[in-house]
């Protein structure tokens, strides 16, 4: 028997198995929450159109909302999640992330619509600011590498629900007037209810798992720590709980967290100062550039896709000699100008959710590929070759008269998210241990600006500028790519 043990040894102790199993898999469907709540706006905006009326300028500002709640709330859940718990902030945001959706399924004008989506993005933001700490306190350093990349894993597969989803919904032929709010329930307000299904399964999940232990440690919950750690022992390896050889954990001594509500701000600036000292301003500069183009550039392509390959395939259009900007020029005309009936679409054309699962496809292997290769050939060469051929691609996509081919291209630089994860691995490279965490956090909240920008623009500029706009998205994620060679290679320092 062992008496006061750290708190990773009581880890060991406790084991993995089939709880971390299940763990991994709760918390890989959180971050596929957020992919489902925000990426669905593109199958929901063309099909929403004609019921709701949207001018070209709320269809950009709904485009990019989601993610803009997201921008403006993430600082303030990670304060949360450290004061109040992982486990109490993702189940009121996961559980009030569905409210928010199931009642936008029901709105009846843009700005009820826009606030109803605003505040969506401002939960889905605290279950993606909390899972990688909660799923990581739960594994010792040896095996919590392998729990983050297997919860990365169901992610990947988790990008592929989408078009299955909307498949299922979008061909079914049926709708209902609800005379109360004087609105026709069709497909698409189904579908937002069921992109948001999997996050309310996973906050009623959050009333039988636990809060993590070494968060209850840090507070000084010792024995609330010690019965979870039991739990999980007893879950891991069958033998009752009483069985469990800890039974006394060294406190951990906090400093941070008892002060963190009146300091949050002192400690966050402290946090930040060194990123922009003379050491390491210009890679800060660099990154945060890079990850703001990149993801302007992708995520305004990716949002858009169904939309634009599903107006090449509808009536036969790809048949045509013509650019995918030709065809969905046509559309946008006949929609906003033309007011024609028969630019509404009620569904998708079975090939546009063939194209679409073929870019989740690519989220999903992407990585993989990456693994086998990385070691060779170094995380900026990976960057600088997958932007540039992306980029290129995308420039392809709008060159070329013959509208199939240019779907195939085009499907590259959708998939542009399969660069993010080496991208977050280079910035983890570039910093000493005690700077990574906030070099990551700045990063991506560069990244998710990144995206409000590129999304609400693309939106925006789509129906007079198509071309051009996809041009500069091209353009855009090559230039990138040859960025990466301006990184310091100095800065470079082993993972601790």
């Amino acid at each position: 028997m062992e008496n006061a043990v750290d708190f990773e040894k009581a880890l060991e102790h406790a084991g993995f198995g089939k709880f971390n199993v299940f763990l991994i898999i709760f918390s890989g469907f959180v971050m596929t929450n957020a992919h489902l709540e925000t990426a669905s706006i593109g199958y929901i905006l063309p099909t929403s159109q004609c019921d709701m009326n949207w001018t070209i300028q709320e269809r950009g500002v709904l485009s990019a909302t989601g993610f803009l709640g997201m921008v403006i709330s993430s600082y303030f859940w990670g304060v949360l999640s450290d004061t109040t718990g992982r486990k109490r902030v993702m189940r009121i945001t996961l559980i009030f992330g569905f409210i928010f959706s199931v009642i936008s399924s029901f709105a009846t004008n843009f700005w009820m619509f826009f606030a109803l989506r605003l505040l969506n993005g401002v939960c889905i933001s605290g279950g993606g600011a909390t899972i990688f700490a909660y799923l990581g306190e739960f594994h010792t350093s040896k095996t919590r590498d392998r729990a983050i990349m297997g919860a990365s894993i169901v992610y990947g597969v988790g990008h592929i629900i989408m078009p299955f989803f909307a498949l299922a919904i979008f061909n079914w032929e049926w709708s209902f007037y609800i005379s109360g709010l004087n609105i026709v329930y069709k497909h698409w307000r189904l579908f937002i209810i069921v992109c948001t299904t999997p996050g309310f399964i996973c906050g009623l999940l959050l009333y039988i798992l636990p809060e993590s232990p070494k968060y209850l440690l840090s507070i000084g919950r010792d024995e609330e720590a010690l019965i979870v750690l039991r739990k999980i022992y007893h879950i891991n390896s069958g033998k009752p709980k009483e069985t469990f050889p800890v039974k006394q954990i060294l406190s951990i001594k906090d400093t941070g967290n008892k002060s963190k509500k009146e300091n949050y701000l002192k400690v966050m600036w402290n946090q930040t100062k060194p990123l922009f000292n003379r050491n390491y301003l210009r890679t800060t500069l660099l990154v945060c550039l890079m990850q703001f183009v990149v993801y302007a550039a992708g995520d305004g392509m990716y949002i858009w896709f169904p939309d634009i390959v599903n107006s090449v395939m509808e009536n036969n259009s790809y048949q045509n000699e013509s650019t995918i900007c030709h065809i969905y020029d046509t559309k946008l005309a006949n929609i906003f100008d033309g007011h024609s009936s028969d630019a509404c679409i009620g569904k998708f054309e079975m090939s546009t959710y063939q194209y679409s699962l073929i870019v989740e496809l690519i989220y999903l292997l992407g990585p993989v590929l990456y693994s086998f290769v990385i070691d060779r050939v170094g995380m900026i060469c990976i960057i600088w070759t997958s932007l540039v051929l992306m980029g290129a691609a995308g420039v392809a996509a709008v060159a070329v008269h013959n509208p199939v081919l240019a779907i195939y291209f085009y499907i590259w630089p959708a998939a542009f998210g399969i660069v993010i994860q080496v991208f977050g691995g280079l910035v983890v490279s570039l910093y000493p241990t005690k700077l990574r965490g906030m070099a990551v956090n700045i990063s991506q909240i560069s990244g998710r600006l990144g995206c409000v920008v590129g999304v609400y623009l693309m939106g925006f500029i789509l129906k007079d500028f198509c071309m051009e706009s996809l041009y500069c998205c091209g353009v855009a994620l090559i230039v990138t790519g040859f960025l990466a060679f301006f990184i310091p290679k100095n800065k470079l320092v082993d993972c601790e």
